[in-house]
């Protein structure tokens, strides 16, 4: 899968909403008559999301939510989504479960994520 295949929701300003770190770009979604409306076309690449890799700790992925100002945070390694780290990963896994904060995010990331190959088509 190439950097812009992953589904997701509505972003606003570059800005995760409650659902996937990649989102629907209606301003590039324009189609032609005959023309196939591809993935590429309305989706915002992964590099431009607010991201951590599955390295990093859970306290620096939640200070870099912190000041992304979003509750969800996608892990990228080597140019590819392996996860997403949620605040309510967080909370079930540090406050509840007692993890140390200096666990690397990959401990506790979603790891069963829906992508789609950049190259699809809006129908797909």
């Amino acid at each position: 899968l190439s950097p812009y295949c992953m589904k997701g929701t509505s972003m606003g300003n570059q800005r995760p909403a409650d659902g996937v770190a990649l989102a629907l770009n209606p301003s590039h979604a324009s189609k032609g008559k005959g023309q196939r409306l591809l993935v590429r076309n309305y989706m915002t690449p992964i590099c431009e999301v607010p991201s951590t890799g599955p390295n990093a700790t859970i306290v620096e992925a939640v200070a870099t939510m912190k000041h992304q100002e979003v509750s969800k945070i996608l892990v990228v390694q080597s140019g590819v989504a392996i996860g997403l780290l949620t605040l309510n990963c967080v909370l079930q896994e540090v406050i509840i479960a007692g993890r140390s904060k200096e666990s690397p995010v990959k401990d506790i990331m979603v790891q069963d994520l829906h992508t789609i190959d950049c190259d699809s088509t809006h129908d797909d």
